[in-house]
């Protein structure tokens, strides 16, 4: 039993930290006086050329890739990396024009999701120029359009990574979203895997954004007081956003692998009791990074099977009164089950 233990408060001090990439994955060129107000549109060149030239020049013709430097609001000596992803095969659909493209390659299954945008918040370990490639491929599968970025501290993106800044950091690529971009917040999915659910988690919570379409989480953290490991700011932060849990009414997707060691299965499940509105998919051998190989064809399925049902669900309009204590009290709310509505 003690050996158990120290098992698992090692693994926990191990992963929960802070961990970029030593050196960016990508490297960026800026364009010469290209500003939209107070955003610089740069160019992204991956460092890497195979997943530059494979993964874009020959497999994704119908992506195109915009790369912004957001300069915070919070802090305008400050810039964030974010990378915009836009499916335009409906748009060479209906063009019809002779550009010498195959139109065999365009699924016209397109329509049904057209216009919802991927707010992704990225892994613990990672920057723009790693998931690159996965990106990519579930812009062109899910037929969405993605908009991802660096956290503080990661990539190209400025500061030190910094638990505190998490929040934040997403919160002003919504800002930039809605003013720079203009898309509509029902327009948007938000969708964070490993710490990346937990601003996602903090952003729908908020009456501001409160007509996001849908929150998906792959493979949160869950911890609680009794779990033990050092990382206290860490532990603060996580325990604070599941309480924003109640204020969500938004459709939740939980995704969880069975073999994911790094949180109790049982204590996803209680998590999953906290959201409101949610439907999990939990594979018998998912691991934390293998998901999306193992499970390529479901991933996908499902997500689509998710995404399809919250583009024909009506969108609720939350009220909230705000008491003293800063706690929301929602009213009107209708209930639906998410359970009963997706066949799989």
């Amino acid at each position: 039993m003690l050996c158990c233990t120290l098992k698992e408060k090692t693994f926990f001090e191990d992963h929960l930290q802070f961990n970029p990439p030593i050196f960016p994955n990508y490297s960026i060129k800026e364009f010469s006086e290209n500003h939209i107000n107070n955003i610089k549109r740069i160019n992204l060149y991956s460092e890497v050329k195979f997943i530059h030239n494979v993964y874009y020049n020959i497999n994704y013709p119908f992506i195109k890739i915009q790369c912004y430097s957001i300069k915070k609001v919070s802090d305008k000596n400050k810039k964030l990396i974010c990378l915009y992803f836009k499916n335009i095969s409906n748009n060479n659909n209906n063009k019809n024009n002779n550009n010498n493209i195959d139109n065999s390659l365009i699924n016209i299954n397109n329509l049904e999701n057209k216009n919802l945008t991927i707010v992704y918040s990225h892994d613990i370990n990672t920057d723009l120029g790693r998931i690159y490639p996965f990106l990519l491929d579930m812009c062109q599968n899910l037929k969405c359009d993605i908009i991802t970025y660096d956290y503080s501290g990661y990539g190209k993106s400025d500061g030190k990574p910094n638990i505190d800044k998490l929040n934040n950091d997403l919160e002003e690529v919504m800002n930039f979203i809605d003013t720079q971009l203009c898309i509509p917040f029902e327009n948007l999915i938000l969708y964070g895997k490993f710490i990346g659910c937990h601003p996602s988690i903090y952003i729908s919570s908020l009456s501001k954004y409160c007509n996001i379409r849908g929150l998906i989480l792959e493979s949160p953290i869950y911890i609680d007081e009794d779990t033990e490991g050092n990382e206290k700011e860490f532990k603060h932060y996580l325990i604070n956003n599941y309480n924003c849990l109640k204020n969500i009414i938004t459709p939740t997707y939980l995704i969880y692998g069975k073999l994911n060691k790094m949180a109790d299965f049982e204590k996803i499940q209680i998590l999953e009791k906290q959201i409101n509105e949610c439907i999990s998919w939990y594979p018998n051998h998912g691991k934390h990074y293998d998901m999306i190989i193992q499970y390529r064809i479901n991933f996908y399925q499902k997500i689509k099977s998710f995404i399809n049902y919250i583009k024909k669900s009506k969108l609720k309009i939350r009220k909230s009164v705000i008491d003293n204590k800063n706690e929301s009290i929602f009213t009107n709310i209708s209930k639906f089950n998410i359970n009963n509505s997706l066949k799989y």
